[in-house]
């Protein structure tokens, strides 16, 4: 009886065993995709507004800097400096204001975190500096197309943003390749490791609305004489532009839909973190956004705990280079190496549905660390479940010696 006792505690340790390693193999390997990683902060970089005055510039002025800095850039991914050219001599940030040739103060320069940097006018001849002064530095995080991507970046799968060029032929072809593109993204999306609510939106940037967009077109490496061309980029998450923008003949269904595949992948799928998350354009992220973003999601993609969980798992990453270039490259919007960028990803599916398995190939495209850590969590879950099996069998073969 004691023995048969025994053996029974034995099965019933072997079950609870097997129970906690398949329930923190289901647990890892339905984490994160690239688009929940997106709505986190973990590894961006602030953009730095730097203001310039001198030792005769009116303290009124400079109040007004600091006030409605406060009032608009703390809830963004935009941090703000004032630097006296007459005593901050050594600033670093010194180099972009001569690079600009300032002449007239107090002035304002935003900086990306690759280096580029964009001057903004502060003040005007018609209107006292503090009201000049607070839309230049709202524009600098906020516009009508930003607003608009705030919305659908939470409640849609990614956004793709449409600037339209002077040919109408190649706008139009533009809009049909992303059209279809999103269509296929929507028919694989049940699919797909996360359930999201709405298929990518596309915002169309007219040539007209161009003028106030001058920061995010900055942001997206769009050069104003440029404008000519039909440009193109996929947003997704916390406002990343994942991959690089494309322009004229390279935006085309096949390269939208790899951009767009890859952000309903797990994170786990092996690639470079920094090419994951992408690199985000100025943008005001208020908490009224990130409760949506926490109702959608089911959890807090700003947690201590989640960002830890998030970092480990992108920390296995292979670094494998996608896109045939450094994301440094990416972010300053050279267009020259983008031919290299969909061709070493998947081609575009046919007519009929991809299966999961054939879902799971295509995430994987070969065998990389984040494939072979899921297929080991399966084989374990394969062992969690003969170990319950043979845990049943003893404790029953020990209750029937028993009696």
């Amino acid at each position: 009886m004691i023995r048969s006792q025994s053996l029974g505690a034995v099965a019933i340790k072997k079950v609870i065993i097997a129970l906690f390693l398949l329930s923190f193999s289901r647990t890892v390997l339905c984490l994160y995709s690239v688009r929940d990683v997106g709505f986190s902060d973990i590894w961006s970089s602030p953009y730095q507004l730097y203001y310039f005055v001198q030792d005769d510039t009116p303290e009124e002025y400079i109040s007004n800097i600091k006030n409605i800095s406060h009032s608009i850039l703390p809830e963004s991914n935009v941090i703000f400096k004032i630097i006296n050219i007459d005593k901050d001599k050594d600033a670093p940030a010194l180099e972009h204001f001569h690079f600009w040739g300032v002449e007239s103060l107090p002035s304002a320069i935003l900086v990306s975190p690759y280096g580029q940097s964009l001057m903004l006018p502060l003040s005007s001849t018609q209107r006292p500096f503090g009201e000049s002064a607070w839309p230049a530095i709202e524009g600098v995080i906020s516009s009508p197309v930003r607003t608009e991507m705030l919305k659908h970046l939470v409640e849609h799968y990614a956004v793709i943003v449409l600037i339209e060029g002077s040919d109408p032929g190649q706008n139009e072809r533009a809009r049909e390749e992303i059209h279809a593109a999103s269509d296929e993204i929507k028919r694989l999306m049940p699919q797909m490791v996360k359930s999201i609510d709405g298929p990518p939106h596309t915002i169309v940037l007219s040539e007209e609305s161009v003028a106030r967009e001058k920061v995010l077109l900055w942001s997206l490496g769009v050069d104003r004489p440029a404008m000519g061309e039909t440009h193109a980029a996929v947003f997704y998450g916390r406002g990343r532009r994942f991959g690089p923008t494309m322009k004229g003949d390279k935006i085309t269904r096949r390269n939208i839909f790899n951009l767009l595949y890859i952000i309903g992948l797990s994170c786990e799928c092996g690639l470079d973190r920094q090419q994951l998350l992408g690199v985000m354009v100025p943008l005001g992220w208020g908490p009224e956004i990130q409760s949506e973003v926490v109702r959608r999601l089911g959890f807090d993609a700003e947690s201590p705990a989640v960002k830890l969980e998030m970092r480990q798992i992108l920390s296995s990453g292979s670094g494998r280079d996608i896109w045939g270039g450094s994301t440094a490259r990416l972010a300053s919007g050279s267009f020259e190496e983008y031919d290299e960028v969909v061709l070493e990803l998947a081609k575009m599916p046919g007519g009929s549905t991809m299966s999961p398995a054939q879902l799971s190939r295509l995430a994987g495209y070969g065998q990389t660390p984040g494939s072979a850590f899921s297929i080991t969590l399966v084989i374990l879950e394969i062992v969690a479940l003969i170990v319950i099996l043979g845990g049943i069998i003893v404790l029953w073969r020990a209750r029937m010696r028993a009696t």
